[in-house]
């Protein structure tokens, strides 16, 4: 999930936690007090749901870069005991600035921020967990991945239902500027983009002036109440969806195959429209199919249901499919290699078994005297994408690999 989505759930859970203390009658001391508390909130829950991007501060200890990247981010800054470390070295920076620099906060405000430091990883990874490049929180416990296959990268459902209610929480009147332009740059964006269909936009739009005009009619209370319950319903809904969607594509894969893996990703804001990778053994060979599924064909063709980076050629040798027509789901590329290529790579090559250990739908191929190791799911280009490595020419082997369980362990094994 972005950066900008994970701070506004981290300003809603600061803001929840003001009316909560407001409401329990455990709010104390004066005005100002109340003012120091709540701007205090609004930090400490922002950066404690953006500290386990930290990772990037130490990538690069994995060479070469590409393989450093793709072994620690979402590495384990995202778990939850290193977690727990971060928050507390953030809130003990908080509370000693505090009472060296400012007015003290009372002693029960702190507990109020110690919640929410510790509560902000915890939504971070539960977020980043929803999409298909997975997590693994539980470390050291379990090394292995996590997905959730439920939502989008970038879902405006989230951020069109926390800005509307942080504008008019919100007192200062530069931060009620910062969030109306963060509003209208994002429907701007939702209705430039070609792959939003044009029905979703105008939903979208809808979307966002009913939950505008019951954000300034609500009391704070029921405001953040409400919106709160939205901002959890959303992932609820896409992971039922999700449910209902992975039946269409075993149901379509050919008889017979031994299915190994299938990647879900929904449009953006429409659980009724998916994407799908595929990956099986077929005799000999490891084939990845990709497609696209509705689950409501009198809405929405397969054809309707176009992702961001499903169109031009990609690093891997595709080939195009000619699927049986369908009312639901359209496979139309695939990539298909001998098994024993993928074993031969993940026993001989150190660098090629610790890119394994991210990727989840493994493509590899040969250009002339190099050759390239990359991931189906963020295949988007000819160009050598964030997820492809090309495989040093060295006897050395990387430093510092994270010993993360490998997503395809299965086909070596």
């Amino acid at each position: 999930m972005d950066n900008i989505t994970h701070s506004i759930a981290g300003l809603l859970a600061a803001q929840a936690a003001i009316e909560l203390r407001r409401a329990w009658g455990k709010a104390q001391g004066d005005a100002a007090n109340e003012i120091r508390f709540a701007r205090t909130a609004y930090w400490v829950s922002a950066l404690a749901n953006n500290l386990p991007d930290i990772d990037f501060v130490y990538s690069q200890i994995t060479r070469p870069r590409t393989l450093g990247y793709l072994m620690h981010h979402r590495g384990h800054t995202h778990t939850l005991c290193v977690a727990a470390v971060m928050v507390a070295s953030l809130l003990l920076a908080f509370r000693g600035a505090a009472r060296r620099y400012g007015p003290k906060l009372l002693q029960l405000d702190w507990r109020w921020l110690w919640g929410l430091g510790l509560l902000g990883p915890m939504l971070h990874m539960a977020m980043d967990f929803t999409n298909n490049y997975g997590v693994h929180p539980f470390w050291p416990l379990y090394n292995g991945w996590l997905y959730g296959d439920s939502v989008f990268i970038i879902e405006p459902l989230y951020l069109l239902t926390g800005l509307p209610l942080l504008f008019f929480a919100m007192r200062h009147r530069l931060a009620r500027i910062v969030f109306a332009l963060l509003t209208v740059a994002l429907l701007a964006l939702v209705w430039w983009v070609s792959f939003i269909p044009t029905s979703v936009s105008v939903g979208l739009s809808l979307f966002t002036i009913l939950a505008s005009f019951a954000a300034a009619r609500l009391p704070a209370g029921r405001r953040v109440a409400i919106g709160a319950s939205v901002f959890a319903a959303i992932p609820v809904v896409f992971s039922l969806a999700r449910t209902q969607a992975e039946p269409v594509v075993r149901a379509a894969l050919p008889p017979g195959a031994k299915v190994v893996d299938i990647v879900l990703t929904p449009s953006p804001s429409n659980p009724l429209c998916w994407s799908t990778w595929a990956a099986y053994v077929s005799g000999d060979d490891y084939v990845a199919d990709s497609g696209r599924l509705t689950l409501a064909p009198t809405l929405f063709a397969p054809s309707d249901c176009e992702g961001p980076f499903h169109a031009g050629p990609t690093t891997a040798d595709l080939q195009p499919l000619d699927t049986a027509p369908s009312t639901q789901i359209r496979f139309s590329r695939r990539y298909q290699a001998p098994l024993s290529e993928l074993r031969s790579l993940q026993a001989s090559n150190c660098y090629a078994a610790a890119y394994l250990r991210y990727s989840r739908l493994p493509f590899w191929k040969t250009e002339g005297d190099r050759t390239i190791l990359g991931d189906l799911r963020y295949d988007r280009s000819e160009a050598i994408d964030f997820a492809e490595l090309v495989l040093p020419k060295t006897h050395d082997c990387p430093q510092f690999v994270p010993n993360w369980v490998p997503p395809r362990e299965d086909l070596w094994r």
